[in-house]
């Protein structure tokens, strides 16, 4: 394949930066680790449905455990043992544990002495920063503990004067320092180690449940079953499994590896390229982050950064999802219909009823989910009686059956998929610690006003540029935690909710997972497809175009509700139109093969759509209702035409 040796030592280079793989533990190095991580899963999966023993130990022990068990399972480099462990890193473990210990022993005392430290306190708080750094450096690079360690710097009094003028202060010693991020439930086990602990660790492991109860299964053949058969059916397949999966997975990597090893050879039988389909995979594999009801880790941290009640989160996010996942099936649609790509044969499609009429019940765990929310209950509660729900429904049929065994690889199944990115929480936790220590989330309000002139569309351009360029070194959760601090406060004075302004953070953080440099979501498709990268993620941004716009409707038109029906009603008639017009805008089909003048008109008209005056929309409605109605009366003898170009494309020499 052309570029492809460049582009494999492009990933290769990627991966040494963005951190390692876990390393495969063989003996009783793989049996001590997998018992903490399933012991640890167990845990928290007890507390979620009888309690937490304490607020510090809930945070303390999470903590600790996912720092112990990156120790054991990530490499300190690449010449470090790979199926064992080394002393070093089990003493790493073991310090990890002893902060943890040590901070739930003293914290009552803690509080009575009000902030005077011991020389104890400091010292395991200087251990325990260095071990989160340390921890996330193992598992996603370098990046990452680099901004926490700016972070640290930027509030050490021995530098913080000499700062430029917008943010200078008067800096604080190391001692303050350690003791405000480890002295109390803010900084190392503050929202960031909170957040992952209480809601994110146990919607992994609830998906670890689904994926071993059948659900995964049931969520391809369904799809196609419904449209295997369609033009370009393979892509809608891959579209469908991907949403259907990534609303109970939450992880576009995740969902990438275990959906693209079926639905890009899929794809790739079909008719579509390696790189294209590639790209469709992963477009339907970024919907996962915003897709109801288990979303991504940062829906979990909207939730306690603007009190938003969960379900609350979820109802918002549902119809910009939908609306997503609209646009990226047009795509598919117009470019097989554009190619005249054809379905799968009748008789090689399972048919829909029987697949709906033996699996039905394995949509029950997410039924539960939902009903506990819908309750009232908190997310941990709905995780809990979800997982004991997939264990439920795995027992109808022999295959799915989970026993013992099965249970726990599904604990620890979750443990190591959580590490992923709760290996950031101490690192991340620091970052927040000391933004709010110095006041910077303040005084960076002025900065950005002062840079966009007070112009929300620069604004916004601003924040898309951060998320892309801050996302190439750390994870999506952790790009979305750091700009949540520090950018909703300057959208507020410009006029935009606070519902936007966190889900327009949420939506842009996922830019990195398709744009070069450091698109792993992106590598993850390609590798599968076995296409070059850089082709591959052009595509990506190409289907998931709606991944850049949808923010902008989120601050321009109602769509996040307005309290006024009518409105709301337009403004999602409107972007879901919008979502299909553009599509059939880029790929130059329509009802037919687009005119330049026509993909003029329908370009026209699929961005007055996008704005949030009624009036405006009439007009693009109009514009669509042209270049539709031309189409429709033109259509028959392209059609014809085209039949007979591909009758002779099909007879011809060599063909």
């Amino acid at each position: 394949m052309n570029g492809q040796p460049w582009a494999v030592r492009i990933q290769q280079v990627v991966r040494r930066v963005m951190g390692a793989t876990p390393r495969p533990l063989r003996g009783p190095y793989r049996v001590a680790t997998h018992a903490v991580a399933a012991g640890l899963a167990a845990l928290y999966v007890y507390t979620a449905g009888f309690g937490v023993f304490s607020a510090e130990s809930h945070r303390a022990i999470f903590l600790a455990g996912t720092q112990a068990l990156a120790f054991l399972w990530f490499p300190a480099r690449s010449g470090s043992p790979r199926e064992r462990f080394s002393v070093i890193d089990a003493l790493l473990a073991l310090a990890a544990a002893a902060t943890a210990v040590y901070f739930v022993s003293e914290y009552p005392t803690m509080v009575r002495r009000a902030g005077l430290a011991t020389p104890a306190d400091i010292a395991f708080g200087a251990v325990a920063i260095v071990l989160g750094l340390e921890t996330a450096r193992r598992v996603v690079g370098p990046v990452v503990p680099i901004v926490a360690l700016g972070a640290l710097l930027f509030a050490w009094r021995d530098l913080a004067p000499y700062l430029p003028g917008a943010i200078a202060h008067r800096g604080f010693t190391p001692e303050r320092i350690v003791t405000s991020l480890y002295m109390s439930i803010e900084g190392l086990f503050g929202v960031v180690t909170y957040t992952f602990a209480t809601h994110v660790f146990l919607f992994v492991v609830f998906g670890a449940f689904l994926e071993r109860s059948g659900v995964g299964r049931f969520f391809i053949d369904l799809p196609y079953a419904l449209m295997g058969g369609r033009p370009g059916g393979a892509g809608k397949v891959a579209v469908a499994a991907s949403a259907l999966l990534g609303s109970v997975t939450g992880s576009p990597t995740a969902n990438t590896a275990a959906m693209g090893t079926f639905t890009i050879p899929l794809m790739k039988r079909g008719g579509y390229a390696p790189p294209v389909a590639a790209g469709i995979e992963t477009a339907a594999s970024i919907g996962s982050q915003f897709l109801p009801p288990v979303m991504g880790a940062a829906a979990f941290f909207m939730v306690e950064f603007t009190g938003i009640p969960y379900v609350e989160v979820v109802k918002l996010a549902a119809i910009p999802a939908m609306v997503y996942y609209v646009g990226v099936m047009a795509m598919v649609h117009f470019q097989a219909l554009r190619d005249g790509m054809q379905g799968a044969q009748a008789e090689d499609l399972p048919e829909w009823r029987r697949v709906l009429g033996q699996g039905w019940y394995l949509a029950l765990p997410l039924v539960v989910l939902l009903a506990q929310l819908a309750r009232g209950h908190s997310t941990g509660v709905a995780a809990f009686w979800g997982i004991l729900t997939a264990l439920v429904v795995s027992w109808v049929r022999a295959e799915n059956r989970m026993g013992p065994s099965q249970i726990w690889e599904a604990l620890v199944s979750g443990t190591r998929n959580t590490l992923m990115i709760a290996s950031v929480a101490g690192s991340i936790g620091v970052v927040v610690g000391i933004i709010g220590l110095t006041g910077l989330g303040l005084k960076f309000s002025g900065i950005m006003l002062s840079l966009t002139g007070d112009s929300l569309f620069l604004a916004m351009v601003i924040v898309a540029l951060t998320a892309t360029i801050l996302g190439c070194g750390a994870p999506i959760t952790a790009t979305y935690v750091i700009l949540a601090v520090l950018v909703p406060p300057a959208l507020a004075t410009l006029g935009v909710s606070i519902e936007a302004a966190h889900m327009t953070l949420i939506w842009f953080s996922q830019l990195s997972s398709i744009t070069p440099p450091v698109c792993l979501v992106v590598y993850a498709a390609a590798a599968i497809a076995q296409a070059d990268p850089f082709r591959t993620s052009y595509h990506a941004v190409k289907f998931s175009a709606f991944l850049i716009l949808m923010p902008f409707l989120f601050v321009y038109t109602p769509l996040l509700g307005s309290g006024v029906v009518w409105i709301d009603v337009l403004a999602v008639v409107t972007a879901t139109i919008a979502a299909v017009t553009f599509a059939a805008t880029v790929q130059g089909y329509f009802v037919r093969r687009s005119t330049t003048p026509e993909t003029v008109l329908l370009g026209g008209g699929t961005v007055a759509l996008f704005d949030g005056r009624p009036l405006v929309n009439a007009v693009g409605a109009v514009l669509i209702a042209v270049v539709y109605l031309r189409q429709r009366r033109t259509r028959a003898p392209q059609t014809e035409a085209a039949a007979i170009a591909a009758r002779a494309r099909e007879y011809s020499p060599g063909s």
